[in-house]
């Protein structure tokens, strides 16, 4: 995961994206609700990255570009992948 990030920072910078709040890394924290494959209370981090390009003619218009976690987890017996 630190690899990933370090690498996505490296092209964040390469194509000149602004990082949000002074840093692309935006770190969080939940605790998520019971569920059969976590029994509540355990607290998960991560960082989400977060980079934006501002207009050229429109300076209220930007494009945002962001690596984020996005795992829904197991549902119904199935996993579902996210983004990390």
């Amino acid at each position: 995961s630190k690899k990933a990030q370090e690498y996505i920072i490296k092209r964040f910078v390469e194509f000149k994206l602004m990082p949000f709040n002074d840093y692309y890394e935006q770190s969080f924290s939940f605790t998520p609700a019971f569920t059969p494959a976590n029994t509540g209370g355990t607290k998960i981090s991560g960082t989400n990255l977060i980079g934006y390009i501002e207009g050229k003619t429109n300076k209220d218009i930007y494009i945002v570009i962001t690596a984020h976690y996005d795992h829904l987890g197991i549902r119904n017996n199935e996993i579902y992948n996210g983004a990390d």
